[in-house]
C-alpha cells in the first residue's frame, strides 16, 4: 500500500448524520482549536446545525480535514489551500512529491521547505547537484529545497509555462533558464510578475539591455550565466530565504512553523528577579516590579515547557508543540530582561549578574 495514502472510515448507519468537532479532530489528527481556525478564518468547512445546535462535519469535511493536514505538512500555506474544491485538494496532494534537492540534513522537515518551480533542464540538474547542496545547506542549514515541478528542455517556449495558476501561486518561487531572452520572453516573464505574487528569477546567457532592465523593473532576479552552484545557491537564498520568516506572520495557525531562533541563556537568577521586585523605586506605577516578576514567570514556563518536550518521547507533535513553547517562552524573557535592565538604568538600580547554571 502507498504510504501515503489515507483511508478514513465513513459512518454507514442511515440515522448518522455527521461528526462532532471532537471526533473529525480525533479521526484527522488535526487539534481542535485549528479545525475552528481553518472554518473561521479560512472558510474551509460549512458544517450545518443539529436540532440541538451542535455543529455536525459531513464525511467529507472529515476528508478534507485529513487532506488538508497532508498539504499543510507538506509546506503548502493553508490560507492558499483551504478554499480549493476536494478534487483539487486530492490532485495538489498527488502533485506534490515529497523529493529534496540534493541530500538535505535530518533537521529539514516540510515547514522548512521552499518550494520552487523550474524551466530547464540544465537548471534542475545544477539545482539537485551536490556542489549546490552544500552550498545552500551552509546558507540556511535547517531549510530544504524543493522541486515541486519542472518544464522540461531550453526548447519550452512561454506558452508551456505555468503562468500564474494556481499551482504556481502555491511556490514560493520559481526559476526560469534561457539561453538567450527574445521579446516573448521578455513579455511573458513580465505579464507573470504583474498577475502572480510569486518571486520569479531568470538566468540567461544574452539579453538585450532594455529587456534586463525591464524585468527588473518588475521585480524578476536576474542571474547571468554562466553561474556556478555555490552562487546560484548564494542568490536564491537571498531571494527566498525570508519567505519562511513571511509564511509565518502571513499564516500563524499553520500546523507547521518555520524555525525559530535559540533564545539566549538567562542573565538573572530567581534570587535577583526577587531583589529588584522589593525596591521601591521612583517609578510610581511599580512597573520595575512587574517587570521583575513577569521575567521570573517566563523563566519558570520556560523551564517547564523544556521538562515538556523531554517528556513527550511518545509524540513528535506534542514534543515539537513543547519546542516552540520553550523558545518562545525564552525570548520573551531575554526581552523582558533587556527592558529590566533598561529600568535599571533609569532607576539608578545596579544589577548583579547571577546567571544560572
Amino acid at each position: 500500500m502507498n504510504s501515503t495514502t489515507t483511508h478514513i472510515s465513513m459512518p454507514t448507519s442511515e440515522h448518522t448524520v455527521g461528526y462532532r468537532i471532537g471526533a473529525v479532530s480525533k479521526l484527522s489528527g488535526v487539534p481542535v482549536s485549528t479545525l475552528r481556525v481553518w472554518e473561521q478564518r479560512y472558510a474551509a468547512f460549512q458544517p450545518h446545525k443539529s436540532k440541538g445546535q451542535h455543529r455536525l462535519y459531513t464525511p467529507l469535511d472529515l476528508e478534507r480535514a485529513g487532506l488538508l493536514k497532508r498539504l499543510n505538512q507538506m509546506g503548502h500555506s493553508i490560507s492558499h489551500v483551504a478554499r480549493l474544491d476536494h478534487s483539487q485538494l486530492q490532485a495538489l496532494v498527488q502533485q506534490t512529491p515529497l523529493a529534496t534537492v540534493g541530500n538535505m540534513p535530518s533537521t529539514v522537515t516540510p515547514r522548512s521547505m521552499i518550494r520552487i518551480g523550474v524551466v530547464g533542464d540544465a537548471l534542475a540538474t545544477q539545482l539537485r547537484g551536490k556542489a549546490f547542496a552544500q552550498k545552500w545547506a551552509q546558507l540556511l542549514p535547517h531549510t530544504g529545497l524543493h522541486l515541486a515541478w519542472q518544464v522540461h528542455g531550453f526548447g519550452a517556449g512561454p506558452s508551456e509555462w505555468p503562468l500564474a495558476t494556481p499551482q504556481t501561486e502555491l511556490l514560493d518561487g520559481v526559476c526560469v533558464q534561457l539561453q538567450n531572452l527574445h521579446p516573448e520572453h521578455t513579455k511573458a516573464l513580465l505579464a507573470w510578475a504583474t498577475n502572480s505574487s510569486t518571486p520569479i528569477g531568470l538566468t540567461y546567457q544574452y539579453a538585450r539591455t532594455a529587456d534586463q532592465q525591464a524585468l527588473t523593473q518588475a521585480g524578476i532576479e536576474l542571474y547571468r550565466e554562466p553561474i556556478s552552484p555555490a552562487e546560484l545557491a548564494q542568490k536564491l537564498a537571498d531571494q527566498l530565504g525570508p519567505i519562511l520568516a513571511k509564511r509565518s506572520s502571513q499564516d500563524p495557525n499553520s500546523l507547521v512553523q518555520p524555525p525559530i531562533a535559540l533564545a539566549p541563556p538567562r542573565r538573572y537568577n530567581d534570587a535577583t528577579l526577587a531583589s529588584v521586585a522589593q525596591i521601591s523605586g521612583n517609578v510610581w506605577c511599580e512597573c520595575p516590579k512587574h517587570v521583575a516578576e513577569l521575567t521570573s514567570q517566563l523563566a519558570a514556563f520556560e523551564q517547564y515547557s523544556q521538562s515538556c518536550q523531554q517528556l513527550a518521547t511518545q509524540d513528535p507533535a506534542d514534543a515539537e508543540l513543547h519546542r516552540y513553547l520553550l523558545h518562545i517562552s525564552g525570548q520573551a524573557r531575554a526581552w523582558f530582561e533587556t527592558a529590566l535592565e533598561r529600568i535599571a538604568l533609569h532607576e539608578g538600580i545596579a544589577l548583579p549578574t547571577h546567571p544560572e547554571n
